[in-house]
């Protein structure tokens, strides 16, 4: 009753703010990164994608060096698109592609297993091999559509060709959320990947419900781009589902950092919104925002050709609680 009356009073849903349980001193025992690798590129077969192979080498070796034990990327080039056309600029990312690995791949490098969401393919998890190994995916291998990947609640379109507009239920073809398991020394985690649709506001509902439908006894953390904040009310109904799952005495605690207004800090460079998160049922500690610097600092934008990273990476150094 509560959670439906918040629909009705905004107040109610940013009363809601727990702030996260302060890292702890000693080494921290799981770090997760999200990070959407997408960027505001227009121009197709790009579209999105990050295209400038000098920049996915910058880009993936800072990630690599943050040895990340589960890295959670969104809006991956995925091999699907190369094949689409054929490149012939050795500069850019889809050139030669079928005999290099693929950009995730690439990305994260030989410590990783990666494997990618059933639909699209561009929501990718790598876990780290010293951390834990997927079912059914060799050590060090990379599977396109190995993650299971429930269907679109709604009617599929294209975001991209503008056939999304004007129906709340339709859904992003390339959204998704899916996960895997994760065997560890400590055993078996869930891992849930959420990108949902940008556009669709019903479908992305309906993709958030999906999110915390897929986890089961399992310990779990949820991450990736939500695509909606709740503490700024871009959602009301997304942010009922959220906080009913989400927050102090749920099952789900918050790893965000929060501004002293109670409300979680942007993670895009395009807008005050904070749409990448991971939250867990097992860990305690917060999460960093590389918003300055930010993770591709360094790198000669003068000569990139394509746009840059348009989100902030988020990492969060997490310590059991029961340890």
């Amino acid at each position: 009753m509560a959670l439906a009356l918040c629909l009705h009073n905004w107040a109610c849903l940013e009363a809601d703010c727990t702030e996260p349980a302060a890292a702890t001193e000693r080494p921290h025992d799981i770090r997760v990164l999200s990070y959407n690798v997408g960027n505001g590129l227009s121009e197709e077969p790009y579209a999105l994608r990050t295209r400038d192979q000098a920049y996915e080498d910058h880009v993936g070796a800072q990630i690599r060096s943050l040895a990340a034990d589960i890295v959670l990327l969104q809006e991956v080039l995925p091999p699907t698109t190369c094949d689409t056309f054929s490149e012939r600029d050795p500069q850019r990312t889809c050139f030669d592609w079928r005999n290099r690995e693929p950009a995730a791949k690439r990305m994260l490098g030989a410590d990783y297993t990666v494997v990618c969401d059933g639909n699209k393919h561009v929501e990718c998890i790598g876990v780290r091999t010293d951390f834990g190994r997927v079912q059914s995916v060799s050590e060090g291998g990379f599977s396109l559509s190995g993650a299971d990947t429930p269907e679109l609640p709604g009617p599929r379109c294209d975001a991209m060709d503008g056939k999304c507009n004007g129906r709340r239920d339709n859904c992003d073809t390339e959204s998704s959320v899916s996960t895997i398991v994760v065997e560890t020394a400590r055993g078996a985690i869930r891992v849930v990947h959420a990108h949902p649709t940008a556009v669709g506001e019903v479908c992305l509902q309906n993709q958030v419900s999906q999110a915390f439908g897929l986890v089961d006894e399992l310990p779990a953390v949820l991450g990736g781009d939500w695509n909606f904040d709740p503490t700024r009310g871009t959602d009301l109904v997304a942010a009922s589902i959220w906080y009913g799952k989400v927050g102090k005495g749920r099952r789900f605690q918050s790893h965000s950092e929060q501004t002293s207004q109670c409300r979680l800090k942007r993670t895009s460079a395009g807008q005050k919104a904070s749409l990448d998160r991971v939250v867990t049922d097992f860990a305690q500690g917060r999460c960093h925002i590389w918003e300055s610097p930010r993770l591709d600092d360094g790198f000669d934008f003068e000569k990139l050709d394509g746009s840059r990273i348009d989100h902030f990476a988020v990492q969060c150094d997490l310590t059991f609680k029961d340890r």
